[in-house]
């Protein structure tokens, strides 16, 4: 422990952690002090951390918040407010959850936010570990807003993504959507798993997958049906196996009325559901 590392020391900016990727070195300042968590008592640690979050949850905020008021015109104003929604939705989903294609910079309309490929990956691995995963996130790279060293301009990755999922659910909650994936595939026979109709059209068609997708007008669909059947877990055709669209599934269900049967429970208890908030 370092005497000189104190709460106050780093909350003044006389002290930089070192794990604060914000932080500059202008012509006028001298170089940073750079320290370590192990550098302060256990209380004053605490206390930083603590601080930490609250001007990470502020910064979210202030984003998330900026957002909604931006739309609050333009959705009372809108024809068809479900459009309105869903695009904005399918936007943040791409952000968030979408593949790193490793372009310069990438463009996000109507958002109005353009993205470094290297600040996507940043978003996308938060979103990944933290919105997906639940892992908790420390905030450690968090600088006190009174350091001299501070980049005022800059707003961090981790923030941008906990905004956008911020403002993924208050658009979500909006009376008029309507989950843009009713019109999937994996949707429509995820559906099917889940209230129940799946186990009869099996019972009916011997498990033949081909004849399920038949009989149901969708003869497309026989992967989804037979990879679901098999719970396998490296097809990307295995209802079962994405917690993003059993998420979406189980939230379409509660908010119809829908009774999930127990099979469909049964094939989900290993599968962690998307976390939120």
């Amino acid at each position: 422990m370092n005497k000189n590392c104190t709460f106050e020391a780093w909350l003044n900016g006389t002290i930089v952690l070192k794990y604060a990727d914000l932080y500059y070195n202008p012509i006028d300042c001298k170089i940073p002090i750079i320290v370590d968590y192990s550098d302060f008592s256990k209380e004053d640690e605490n206390k930083v951390r603590n601080h930490q979050k609250l001007l990470f949850d502020k910064g979210v905020s202030d984003l998330a918040n900026k957002w909604q008021k931006q739309i609050e015109i333009q959705y009372l104003t809108s024809e068809n407010k479900d459009v309105f929604t869903s695009n904005r939705i399918i936007i943040i989903e791409e952000i968030l959850f979408g593949q790193n294609l490793g372009i310069e910079f990438t463009s996000f309309e109507p958002l109005q936010l353009t993205f470094y490929n290297s600040d996507l990956v940043q978003i996308r691995d938060y979103a990944a570990r933290v919105i997906n995963d639940g892992q908790e996130y420390r905030c450690e790279n968090v600088q006190s807003v009174n350091s001299p060293y501070y980049d005022t301009t800059k707003i961090q990755t981790e923030q941008y993504a906990r905004a956008l999922w911020n403002h993924h659910q208050f658009l979500k909650n909006l009376p008029t959507y309507k989950p843009k994936q009713i019109s999937k595939i994996w949707f429509k026979i995820g559906l099917l798993f889940a209230n129940g109709t799946m186990d009869e059209l099996k019972i009916t068609h011997a498990r033949n997958s081909r004849a399920i997708a038949r009989s149901i007008g969708m003869p497309k669909a026989h992967p989804y049906i037979a990879s679901s059947f098999a719970n396998d877990s490296k097809s990307d055709k295995n209802i079962f196996a994405n917690a993003k669209k059993l998420d979406a599934i189980i939230n379409y269900c509660d908010e119809n009325n829908i009774q999930i049967v127990q099979s469909f429970h049964y094939n989900i208890k290993d599968v962690r559901t998307l976390k939120k908030g």
